[in-house]
């Protein structure tokens, strides 16, 4: 393995000490995730006593730290509450499916520590350091300048084809074919797959989008049309049916939503997710008649692949039938194998929500969508149509969609994003305001990357168990008044 692997891998701790040391919490918690997100590599290395230290436990650990170092105001103040019970129940899940097929306490204790260093940490600071409105409007922001940053390299790929990850550590995170479409390539940068990339791209030109018809005036210097425009282009040159489909749809629901002043269409999504569940385990819907449906909309290819998928989520299905519950635990028991030859019958698992299935059975399927869709639930009941129309509350609607839009990315493909789960714990903690939040002009626009750091530093929380040290040293021509 590359040397610029370990350096990468465990460099990111240093650089969060540095960015979170000398940024307010805001500025340097989304400047450690976007440096972390978008540019770590795809490797596990293997350290004893704690879990595989990949991508998401570097992150989220490097986060953490920071904020626990320099920032620990918020995360003290912070105090559980019945909307963090779904995260608690999802976060035992693994150790409930270790100890029903008797793996052993250490097995459990390690996935158990594992699942709190993937999903808690994230879920955990988004709750403490986001959930206001400025907060969303700080996120949104980093979204948007995490996809403008992956334009080039997106571009790039797309002409040359996926190296920056071979060129950068040493090897191709997948195997080159897959990237292959349409006699071109779909770029991978330094994310798992085209797929993520894709949906990335996908969620960030959605919130572009919605923060344009909302009424923030400037990003990055630039229009706001040029920003969609570029980040839209970009997205379908990504080559990803499915990220297309899912910003298409989000477009759809955000339009309805501005013109129609109803949020009708946000619960339909919501509950699309569950119901593809139910209709796929009940077998009310089969492989064949969705490939076949497909077909006209996504070509003869891509409906085999898919098709594909779901005949492999069949033969699963079929497997957990015995351990329902909790499923078979890890280390692919979950994994139908042929009686003759012990082989496994399945290439591999794409949708998280049949890994889960296999893994963690009924009780961990339903612990996590109760934990990705109850914050968007929470929102929606909290605001109504015309509140999301608002730009103070426009961020929390667009960021509510791209969370919607990764449940819904689980149902085919497992890739997680520690950035949509800071979303989540945002949403959670997001209430109502009496009077609308007074930010700065500076707060309310998009920076170039090397003034998002000032941008987000000079954004004025809007809840008081938000502020810290840091979050009080302004700028004197910061403030504004009411």
């Amino acid at each position: 393995m590359s040397p610029t692997v370990n350096i990468a891998l465990f460099g990111i701790v240093p650089l969060a000490v540095v960015l979170c040391g000398s940024l307010s919490a805001r500025a340097g918690i989304l400047s450690t995730l976007l440096c972390g997100w978008l540019f770590l590599p795809i490797a596990k290395l293997s350290i004893v006593g704690i879990p595989d230290y990949d991508k998401l436990v570097a992150t989220n650990l490097a986060i953490l730290l920071g904020c626990v170092l320099f920032h620990s105001g918020p995360l003290l103040a912070l105090r559980p509450k019945w909307c963090d019970l779904p995260l608690a129940l999802w976060c035992l899940a693994p150790s409930l499916s270790s100890l029903a097929n008797d793996l052993g306490a250490y097995d459990a204790l390690s996935v158990g520590v594992r699942q709190v260093l993937v999903w808690a940490i994230p879920y955990v600071v988004g709750r403490a350091y986001f959930g206001s409105n400025i907060g969303m409007r700080d996120l949104a922001t980093a979204l948007i300048v995490g996809g403008l940053v992956y334009v080039p390299f997106c571009l790039a790929e797309v002409r040359l084809s996926p190296q920056l990850h071979n060129m950068v550590y040493g090897y191709q995170q997948n195997q080159f074919w897959r990237n292959i479409r349409f006699d071109g390539f779909r770029p991978i940068v330094f994310m798992q797959s085209g797929l993520m990339v894709g949906t990335w791209m996908a969620a960030s030109s959605v919130v572009a989008i919605w923060s344009w018809v909302t009424g923030r005036t400037r990003v990055m210097s630039l229009s706001w049309p040029l920003v969609c425009v570029t980040l839209v282009v970009t997205t379908v040159l990504c080559k990803a049916l499915y990220a297309i489909l899912l910003m298409l749809v989000a477009v759809g629901l955000l339009a309805v939503l501005r013109k129609v002043r109803t949020t009708v269409p946000l619960v339909l999504l919501l509950l699309s997710v569950p119901t593809y569940m139910i209709l796929r385990t009940t077998q009310a819907v089969r492989a064949d008649s969705v490939s076949t449906f497909a077909v006209p909309l996504f070509g003869a290819d891509r409906a085999q692949s898919l098709e594909a998928r779901l005949l492999q989520e069949d033969a699963l299905q079929k497997h957990v039938e015995d351990r329902l519950a909790f499923g078979w635990g890890g280390w692919r028991r979950s994994w139908p194998k042929d009686p003759y030859t012990g082989d496994f019958e399945l290439r591999g698992l794409d949708g998280l929500w049949t890994i889960v299935l296999g893994e963690n059975g009924c009780y961990g399927l339903f612990t996590l969508f109760l934990f990705l869709l109850t914050p968007v639930a929470l929102m929606l009941a909290r605001f109504d149509a015309n509140e999301l129309n608002r730009d103070d509350y426009g961020a929390a609607a667009a960021l509510s969609v791209s969370l919607l839009l990764f449940a819904c990315d689980c149902l085919l493909n497992g890739m997680l994003n520690p950035f949509y789960l800071v979303i989540a714990g945002g949403l959670a903690a997001l209430q109502p305001q009496t009077e609308p939040a007074v930010a700065s002009a500076d707060a309310a626009t998009i920076a170039p990357p090397r003034q998002l750091v000032r941008s987000l530093r000079w954004s004025r929380p809007t809840l008081p168990h938000l502020v810290d040290a840091s979050d009080r040293r302004r700028s004197p021509g910061s403030e504004t008044s009411a």
